[in-house]
Parts: C-alpha cells; structure tokens; sequence
C-alpha cells in the first residue's frame, strides 16, 4: 500500500495514530520518501529530528497561557464557563530538518526564518 501512495503524491504527512506510528515504520517511511524525493511532513519535532522535512504541531505553552487567561476571567469576572465560546489555539510550532531540505533541494532562507526550530 505505501509504495502505490508514494507514485501518486508529490508531499506526505504522517498524522498522530499510535497504531500505525512505530519507530520501525517511521524509519521505512523515511527512507522510502528519501529515496523518492518526496518531502516527509508530521506532526512532532521529534520526527523532524530523526530526519523527517518539518513538523508543525501546536504551541502548547501558547495554549496553557491561553487556558490560564481564560481561567482567570471565569474566576475574577465571575463569568460562567458556558458564557466563554469555545477558542481556537492560540499559535503553532514549526520544526524544519536543514539536511532533509537539502537532499530535497529545497531552499530554506524563508523556511529558517518562520521556523522554531532547525535541525541540521
């Protein structure tokens, strides 16, 4: 099944399913992309660290201020948690590999720049 997808896509995501994610499937994942050109996108920085293109995940300390925040107008304004609609996350984090961006080609003045983090 990997190897069909792989002629049909130009970019691939791997997303947080605990069931599929091995550390032995991620590292044939990787290769298998490599291999074939094809930028390796997901969700935790660990993955960009191992060798994965980039990750975007969400900001968590932006989300527990963002909690707190909330928190605090319920608790000092008296207001009802059910009077607070419900907030998108505040923020995210970007991870970028510098030597998977290479071997892609890629150029990443741009990217570096954005990014939170770079990994050579």
């Amino acid at each position: 099944p990997l190897e069909k997808l792989l002629k049909k896509i130009d970019a691939l995501y791997l997303f947080p399913d605990p069931v599929i994610m091995s550390e032995e499937n991620f590292l044939k994942i990787k290769e298998r992309c490599a291999a074939l050109n094809i930028p390796l996108f997901t969700y935790s920085e660990e993955f960009v660290k191992e060798g994965a293109f980039s990750s975007l995940s969400p900001n968590y300390a932006n989300i527990g201020s963002q909690s707190g925040t909330l928190a605090c107008k319920i608790l000092l304004r008296n207001l009802s948690p059910e009077s607070i609609p419900v907030q998108l996350p505040i923020g995210s984090y970007f991870a970028v590999n510098y030597s998977a961006a290479e071997k892609l080609k890629l150029n990443l003045v741009h990217l570096k720049n954005i990014a939170n983090k770079v990994f050579y």
